[in-house]
């Protein structure tokens, strides 16, 4: 070795011994006189380490055993290590600051939350907003740029990071562990990515990885990161002072790849991720509230999420094995008070200046599968309905233009099914939903129908077809079909009640925006029912009301009556409909069913001036046709109608029970036929009722303590033609505003009414069978003869062809003289006596002295006082002179016998059905000693 070199060398031990010396002399003494204070400075707390020192070798610092202990002499922070290596050689050929390595090891960093805005390092806050506002802020240097920096590799390796909130009763604590950072090749100087990587573990389990790139440089940063079996746990934990809900188990797996770029805005974008939810479980923390949610896996894939073009695309959203478990109670929802939070400010969200452009969405694939809930209904007296399977299929669900498919299907209880297929439009908000319900139970509305009357579904299932049209996010139209099959119902006493093989509603249209309701059709087919009328007058339809139903809650009026809808049913069609009616009001129950009844009402509809026109037919049973025929207006504010009921060739001995119980008599056969024909118009009910009666014929007497007033025989007699037929006709006729109005009051009024007018004034009847106005009831003779005149003759025939008409009538005849006759008869008498006397009709006349002699004789021999003049006299000698009884009785008795005789001579008459009455005159009693004639009487 030259000496030259041997100085060098020489000089270079030197150096490095005064670099190496100097380094332990002067750095080191340095270091640890400008760490504490620096840092204290900073956050005016102590610095506490084991060792800090400089690596002359490496030109590195680095520091042992660093912490940062609270005021309670907790640990802030703490870590076992921390490296810098500067690259001076990097440095001074680059123009960069280099470091071949920062490395931090064995970090542990504990915050604390100690009051509602307070934490363990609040201190330090609270310090530096000190500093800063006594300190004037420099003008930031915009275009100053970043600093020119390369670090070779940046390493963290943290024991613990802690989060406590130590203000909650129960402390919370939660954080990671474990956790490795590595960067590697970072620089400010080039747009190339520099790779990281991040791995950390849950302290309740799960793992977080992260792998990625950075350019400062180039403001950008993309790479991948993924979260495996986290635990929900910490989470709930961390928010339970405002959830309703308790979290039982749950946990979640997340994944995907990002890119963020930052140079003019911030751009982000996440790509290729996926969120799981597994094994998810939770319910209400209220006692009152027994909600409870849980599924096995809610998985979401991901395409593109990034707020450069405000798009969100995703592949799939999945939710497996839902299992739901809430109830109702009037308006409160025990799974919206499970998820209830505290009310709170408006967000950010919420406050977003509406004119930010709208962002862009799509899941292409969204479902729901074997779901299961279990919900409580009150309506129906706390059942626990059971919705399961559910199984819900979306596609192509977007915010733009194009329809998302919807399907739906569940059992309810195993027994309903429901499935719904449709089309969803986001921009329209448009919803067009078709439902089908099949096989549902309609004995589950029994608790609902419970609370009003006293009967029982017992059969019957509802099958349901309904078009749903939501516009706007508001239901504009619905369309639907219906059916109910096999309905039956029993009253309290189990007693069948009503009702039908099969309720069909065809073509029923709902329009919202118009406020219309349309049904094609309502048509009932096999309808039974039973109308009952108990012994104590009432009906078992008045045992179905439920007298206990509490009244309905007084509501405020609106401050505007809504609009008024229309609507209207084209026709409601009955078939085989089958109605039964029992009175056991009589001494013997009444029975009788309408059967076959079919027919339609068309059309029904909110036009009150539009008229229900009436068509039905159908029998009494099974035998005795009936019609029901006519127009109804029932829905003006004055009902009008104009009915015809008819029933033909009735049975009448099924009506023994009233026969025998109201008029007495036991009905032996025959049959009814019944016409009623009514109008109602303007409050005024006028009706014109048709009753015939064919071959009756009554039986035995039966005693009843229910008799009506009413002549029945004699009234059948009036009524019954040759033909064995009685027809009466009963007009009606009342007003609705009559507060005792009933339709049945009248009729039966009107009924009474007829018969009596009959019984009463029969005569009148009969003169109508053969056309004649005359009073057919006498017939007059000329004074003080029995010879029947000719206008007499002609009375006698129209009589006889009347009672021809009436077989079972028969006539009875009275004899009568008029009070003139009765003056001739007693003139004529006293004539005679005189004539004894030597007194000659001539003498009478006038009024000579032999009549006055006579005259007193006879006054004398009846002891009576003769007076003075011929004019008192003659009067006092006629009141003495008694009534011709004898010959009154004979004349009017031989008229009697000269009618009789004409009837039976001349005109043919049965001899049993006419009668003489043998009477004694008697001008005191009432109805005698009216005149010259005969007169009749009618019996049966």
């Amino acid at each position: 070795m030259s000496s030259r070199l041997q100085t060098i060398a020489k000089w270079l031990v030197k150096l490095t011994t005064v670099y190496f010396f100097g380094s332990l002399a002067l750095v080191w003494p340095l270091l640890n006189a400008f760490l504490a204070p620096a840092y204290q400075s900073q956050t005016n707390r102590a610095l506490h380490y084991d060792l800090a020192g400089f690596n002359p070798l490496t030109l590195s610092v680095f520091v042992y055993g660093a912490e940062d202990r609270n005021p309670d002499g907790s640990v802030l922070w703490r870590l076992d290590s921390a490296t810098v290596n500067l690259s001076l050689l990097q440095t001074l050929t680059t123009a960069a600051i280099t470091f071949d390595a920062i490395a931090l090891t064995g970090l542990q960093l504990k915050p604390e939350k100690t009051g509602e805005t307070r934490f363990n390092f609040s201190d330090i806050i609270d310090f530096r907003a000190a500093q800063s506002s006594a300190t004037a802020t420099p003008a930031d240097d915009a275009a100053a740029g970043l600093p020119r920096v390369r670090i070779n590799t940046l390493s963290l390796q943290a024991k613990l990071l802690q989060y406590t909130d130590a203000t909650r009763a129960k402390p919370y604590v939660n954080g990671l562990r474990d956790i490795a950072f590595v960067l590697e090749d970072f620089s400010t100087l080039s747009d190339d990515g520099d790779g990281y990587a991040l791995r950390a573990e849950g302290v309740a389990g799960g793992v977080i990885e992260w792998r990625g790139h950075i350019s400062a440089a180039g403001t950008r940063t993309w790479g991948e990161f993924s979260i495996h079996n986290m635990s929900l746990m910490p989470l709930w934990e961390f928010a339970e002072p405002q959830l309703a809900f308790e979290l039982h188990r749950g946990q979640f797996n997340l994944n995907g790849h990002y890119t963020v770029n930052w140079k003019d805005q911030l751009h982000w974008q996440l790509s290729e991720g996926a969120l799981d939810v597994n094994q998810l479980a939770l319910s209400a923390r209220d006692t009152g509230n027994d909600s409870q949610l849980g599924f096995d896996r809610f998985s979401v894939r991901l395409q593109s999420l990034g707020n450069r073009l405000q798009s969100a695309v995703l592949e799939q959203v999945t939710l497996e094995k839902l299992s739901l478990q809430s109830w109702h109670e009037n308006q409160t929802v025990g799974l919206i008070q499970m998820f209830a939070l505290p009310a709170t400010q408006a967000t950010a969200a919420e406050t977003a200046d509406p004119a930010t452009q709208p962002w862009q969405w799509r899941i292409n694939q969204l479902a729901v599968t074997d779901a299961e809930v279990q919900w409580r209904v009150p309506e129906l007296d706390q059942r626990v309905l059971k919705l399961a399977p559910i199984n819900l299929r979306v596609s192509a669900l977007n915010s733009g233009e194009e329809p998302a498919d919807i399907q739906l299907g569940f059992l309810v209880d195993n027994t309903a099914r429901l499935a719904a297929t449709g089309q969803w439009q986001t921009p329209r908000q448009q919803l067009d939903l078709k439902l089908q319900m099949d096989r549902l139970p309609l004995a589950w509305a029994n608790p609902v129908i419970d609370d009003h009357l006293a009967l029982k579904v017992t059969d019957g299932e509802l099958e349901t077809q309904v078009n749903l049209q939501i516009e706007g996010g508001e239901l504009k139209q619905i369309q639907s079909e219906a059916l109910i099959n096999q309905l039956r119902t029993s009253d309290a006493r189990g007693r069948a009640l009503t009702g039908f093989s099969q309720l069909a509603v065809n073509g029923a249209k709902v329009s919202l925006a118009e406020r219309e309701l349309t049904i094609e059709q309502i048509a009932i087919d096999s309808l039974s029912g039973r109308l009952t009328i108990n012994q104590d007058g009432t009906t078992n339809l008045n045992a179905l009301v439920r007298n206990d139903t509490p009244p309905e809650t007084q509501q405020t009026p609106p401050d505007a009556p809504a609009p008024t809808w229309r609507w209207q049913i084209n026709s409601v069609a009955l078939k085989d409909a089958a109605i039964g009616f029992t009175d056991e009001t009589p001494l013997s129950p009444f029975s009788a069913q309408i059967q076959n009844f079919t027919g339609e009402l068309t059309p029904v509809s909110s036009n009150a001036d539009q008229p229900i026109a009436v068509n039905f037919k159908g029998n009494v049973d099974g035998y005795a046709p009936v019609t029901l025929k006519g127009w109804a207006k029932p829905l003006l504010a004055d009902p009008a109608i104009d009915l015809s009921l008819k029933f033909a060739a009735m049975d009448l001995g099924v009506f023994n029970p009233y026969s025998t119980t109201f008029t007495g008599w036991q009905i032996e056969k025959g049959l009814l036929t019944v016409e009623m024909d009514y109008g109602l118009d303007q409050k005024r009910i006028v009706g014109n009722n048709r009753v015939v009666l064919d071959q009756l014929e009554l039986g035995e007497r039966i005693n009843s303590k229910r008799l009506v007033d009413i002549p029945l025989r004699l009234a059948l007699a009036l009524l019954t033609d040759e033909n064995g037929v009685a027809d009466l006709a009963v007009p009606v006729s009342g007003t609705t505003d009559d507060p005792d109005f009933s339709v049945g009051s009248i009729i039966w009024a009107a009924l009474r009414n007829s018969i009596m007018k009959l019984v009463t004034a029969p005569f009148n009847l009969l003169a109508s069978l053969v056309d004649s106005e005359e009073d057919l009831g006498f017939i007059e003779f000329a004074e003080l003869s029995s010879s029947i005149t000719p206008d007499a003759a002609n009375k006698l025939d129209a009589l006889k062809n009347a009672l021809d008409q009436r077989p079972s009538l028969r006539i009875g005849i009275v004899g009568d003289v008029s009070a003139a006759e009765m003056r001739q008869l007693r003139t004529q008498a006293l004539q005679a006596m005189l004539t004894e006397k030597g007194v000659s009709p001539a003498d009478t006349d006038a009024l000579n002295n032999r009549w006055a002699s006579g005259a007193a004789t006879l006054l004398s021999e009846r002891n009576l006082a003769v007076p003075d003049t011929p004019a008192a006299l003659q009067k006092a000698l006629l009141q003495s002179q008694p009534m011709p009884v004898a010959a009154l009785n004979e004349l009017s008795q031989t008229r009697a016998l000269a009618t009789k005789q004409h009837f039976l001579n001349q005109l043919g008459l049965a001899p049993d059905r006419v009668f003489v009455h043998s009477v004694s005159i008697d001008c005191s009693e009432k109805a005698r000693c009216e005149g010259p004639m005969a007169k009749f009487e009618i019996s049966n």
